[in-house]
């Protein structure tokens, strides 16, 4: 609304025959003739109030979409640092199994199922349960990388036990040692 107000202004400017600029009042009376043939008149007819039906219920739609959307955004930073982790400890199968999950492990198939159980479970229009395949998708996804995550840190924490990782104090202090009985 606020890009056609200028156009507004100058409309009402044009039917009132004055246009006023900061503080210089003009008389446009050559002007406004010219515009106001050239302008059509409004009428009322069936498009007009079709195309503002099909708006209202786009605009509506796009709301709830957006939020359905973008529900399970807060959680897909793990998703993503899970991912990153794997790729930089040395382990990149399971760092793209991870990233295929989220975009296409999931979302391909989501986009066929999802749907169509929107319209038989809910009975609601199936544009809402394609825009529910996106969170859905995220939530496996997140799901999945915390399986991963947490049988890592399962494995690193039975590695310390057993001696192959020694938390930085011991390795600082063996070294100490090491370096005194050289």
């Amino acid at each position: 609304l606020q890009v056609l107000e200028p156009l507004h202004n100058l409309l009402h400017c044009l039917a009132h025959k004055t246009l006023s600029v900061p503080s210089i009042p003009l008389k446009c009376h050559a002007l406004a003739p010219r515009v106001e043939a050239a302008l059509p008149a409004p009428q009322a007819s069936p498009r007009a109030s079709i195309r503002s039906s099909v708006r209202d219920t786009a605009f509506k739609f796009s709301n709830i979409a957006l939020l359905i959307y973008t529900v399970m955004f807060p959680l897909v930073g793990f998703q993503a640092v899970g991912s990153n982790y794997f790729q930089a400890s040395g382990q990149p199968l399971k760092s793209a199994i991870l990233v295929l999950t989220r975009q296409v492990i999931f979302l391909i198939p989501f986009y066929f199922i999802i749907p169509n159980l929107a319209i038989e479970l809910f009975g609601v229009d199936g544009l809402y349960g394609v825009a529910a395949c996106v969170p859905a998708a995220d939530l496996c996804s997140v799901i999945v990388t915390a399986v991963f995550v947490v049988i890592e840190l399962r494995k690193l924490l039975r590695w310390r036990k057993e001696g192959y990782i020694l938390p930085k104090i011991m390795q600082s202090s063996e070294s100490k040692q090491e370096m005194a009985q050289s």
